[in-house]
């Protein structure tokens, strides 16, 4: 039960100081008139291994 509450902690820790540091960053860059990014997606995919990613690049050339 404890190594539950350090988990979820922990994982609640890293959100809120990310969250932070795009907010910071943000406000860094409000007098630029062309950001680097519009949008940032971020997918994690539980259980992909290198050899899947390998496999997809290997079949799928024009992907990014």
């Amino acid at each position: 039960m404890n190594r539950r509450i350090v988990k979820v902690s922990v994982s609640a820790l890293v959100c809120f100081a990310s969250l932070a540091a795009v907010k910071a960053a943000a406000w860094r860059d409000i007098d630029d008139d062309d950001p680097p990014f519009a949008h940032v997606l971020l997918l994690s995919v539980d259980g992909l291994h290198a050899a899947d990613l390998e496999r997809y690049v290997a079949t799928h050339e024009n992907s990014p």
